[in-house]
């Protein structure tokens, strides 16, 4: 049984995409040092809109924008959403794969699925 769920989903808005990165603690015990990565691949870009929780660190790779959450706690059965949005810098032909986000915690390493927006 996974300690964590991880969820990773999208939703087409108006010229933007918006991502939604579901975490949630299934345990019963308070986990410590929590952290949330996710890749923003070329040629999607970020936009500078966090609503609620802003990113720690943002790097930018040969392959994208590397974006990371740290969270010192999770409470027992905590749910934590974490929302951004990207754009295309060009018109998405057919499907483009994002890659999944990454929760890592002590030994824990937790994956979403694979997600895919559908061009248009």
């Amino acid at each position: 049984l996974n300690k964590f769920s991880v969820v990773k989903e999208l939703r087409q808005g108006t010229g933007t995409i918006l991502v939604n990165i579901s975490i949630k603690n299934r345990t019963n015990t308070e986990m410590k040092t929590v952290k949330v990565e996710d890749v923003i691949p070329k040629p999607l870009n970020l936009v500078e809109d966090f609503g609620t929780l802003i990113p720690n660190s943002l790097v930018n790779t040969k392959n994208g924008t590397k974006v990371v959450w740290k969270f010192d706690t999770l409470a027992p059965k905590e749910e934590i959403i974490i929302t951004y949005q990207v754009k295309s810098s060009m018109h998405v032909i057919g499907n483009l794969q994002l890659p999944q986000a990454k929760l890592t915690q002590g030994d824990n390493k937790v994956f979403s699925g694979n997600v895919k927006i559908i061009g248009k």
